[in-house]
């Protein structure tokens, strides 16, 4: 495969967070980190075309309110040069991991952000941007390999339903879960690798909060392993994981993160030595002996990903996303006088199955949104960007959120790409979007998720449509010859 004129470049740099930051993801933690586990990374690829370069970003973070996620992009823009809306930055969301400061704190020994837990994000952010510096230094002649796999065995729907008709986090295997990996590798002419991209979707969570070590959980392992066998740097997307789990998740002990992560790096790894993009075909050559022997070779077909000149390109529309009804300022203010008295007694009485946070969880989002109210900036719908990228054939949707599975999965599926990555947590995270069947089970994720990300109530299910049909669209912007 040539494909001329296409360039990509890689940079991953490590971040290692000093001792006592909080890592957030698991309300009821109530330690800040104590030790070391999987290790911590930024990692930037810069692709360009054509004149035209896009940037994807990952960064090891659990959280990243959108406002900061702005800054973060504008100051990626300018040091990769090129367009915002050319910039796509995930975060993996690993619940071992430290996030950036937010309106309410997922968790922690510390109810408010630390000094030191603002100049780590601060440093996180300065680390990713040299990583973009990096990447674009190091731009040089690429061929793009796109594959697809499946692993099974790992991950499952977590809405588990009751016996009452309700949902609680566990197991449904009725459930839809979109179980491929996808991959998008830069070679050079002889085949070393650049760099490699994989998107799977399932929260990074086989650690659980026992665990006071930083951790990018299971994400660490599979980069390690792509990286060994494959050559060239690793980085992975987060999916559309709203709503999929560890099929073994928030273990006590470390150990079946590597287990996980390793299972992955192989299926990515077979996908990338077995691409669909571009196609091969077998040619036979005569060899002669002491006896005939035919010899066969695979060699690349030309294709639309081998164009003279790949397409390079990005779009990015801001949408409103509604809420449902909004609570009162009275409705606040009681729970708020509940949960303080709630509080108050467990403080008295200490009870080990109840952690503390779990109940300045829910004040702390009520004080934030009578906050709002008083000031008269509460609002009645987010506005966020959704972003797509096209590089040749291959394509990328972006969204900026906990992502339910089955939307990403219906916008891989009517994408004109050859290969779609669907990207959550991305460009920030507003909080979790369900699909519009799922409101009707109740259950964490439509009716007390908002809260964690400062948002005044649960979004409307019509955001499930809004999110599809805008995706899809940005898409075809893109595809549309």
């Amino acid at each position: 495969m040539t494909q001329r004129n296409l360039r990509a470049g890689a940079a991953v740099l490590p971040i290692t967070p000093p001792l006592g930051i909080d890592m957030l993801g698991f309300v009821n933690r109530m330690k800040a980190g104590t030790g070391y586990g999987e290790p911590m990374e930024v990692g930037a690829i810069a692709v360009e075309s054509g004149g035209q370069r896009v940037i994807i970003v990952s960064i090891d973070m659990a959280v990243c309110p959108l406002d900061r996620a702005e800054e973060i992009r504008a100051s990626f823009a300018k040091a990769g040069s090129c367009p915002k809306h050319a910039v796509l930055v995930n975060f993996n969301h690993s619940h071992g991991l430290p996030g950036f400061p937010a309106a309410v704190k997922l968790g922690g020994q510390y109810p408010e952000y630390t000094l030191k837990e603002r100049l780590f994000a601060d440093y996180v952010a300065e680390m990713a941007a040299s990583a973009v510096e990096l990447a674009v230094f190091r731009l040089e002649d690429a061929e793009m390999g796109l594959g697809v796999s499946a692993v099974e065995g790992l991950s499952v729907n977590r809405r588990e339903r009751t016996q009452d008709g309700g949902t609680i986090l566990g197991w449904n295997p009725d459930g839809v879960c979109d179980r491929s990996v996808q991959t998008v590798c830069f070679k050079r002419q002889d085949q070393s690798v650049i760099a490699t991209a994989v998107n799977f979707a399932c929260h990074p969570v086989v650690i659980g909060k026992d665990v006071t070590e930083y951790s990018s959980d299971f994400v660490g392992p599979l980069r390690k392993t792509v990286k060994q066998i494959l050559g060239g740097e690793c980085i992975f997307l987060q999916g559309a994981a709203g709503n999929i789990l560890p099929l073994e998740g928030f273990c006590r002990t470390k150990g079946l993160e590597v287990e996980f992560g390793t299972k992955l790096a192989l299926k990515a790894i077979e996908s990338v030595l077995n691409p669909v993009e571009p196609a091969t075909v077998i040619e036979k050559h005569d060899f002669a002996s002491t006896t005939p022997i035919s010899l066969y070779r695979r060699k690349a077909m030309k294709s639309d990903c081998a164009q003279a000149q790949p397409v390079i390109s990005a779009a990015e529309q801001w949408v409103r996303f509604p809420y449902e009804k909004l609570p009162t300022r009275q409705e606040l203010s009681a729970e708020i006088e509940r949960r303080e008295r709630e509080l108050a007694e467990l403080t008295a009485h200490p009870d080990p199955r109840t952690s503390p946070n779990t109940i300045r969880y829910h004040i702390a989002w009520a004080k934030e949104t009578i906050r709002t109210i008083e000031e008269g900036s509460i609002q009645t719908a987010a506005e966020a960007p959704l972003q797509a990228i096209r590089i040749g054939n291959f394509g990328i949707c972006a969204a900026p959120g906990e992502i339910f599975n089955e939307i990403g999965l219906a916008v891989k599926e009517i994408s004109k790409a050859k290969v779609t990555f669907y990207c959550g947590y991305s460009n920030g995270v507003l909080g979790y979007f369900p699909t519009a069947a799922e409101y009707a089970f109740g259950g964490y994720e439509p009716s007390v998720s908002h809260r964690g990300y400062a948002q005044p109530s649960a979004f409307d299910p019509q955001c499930e449509s809004i999110l599809i049909e805008t995706g899809v669209n940005l898409l075809n912007e893109l595809f549309n010859e």
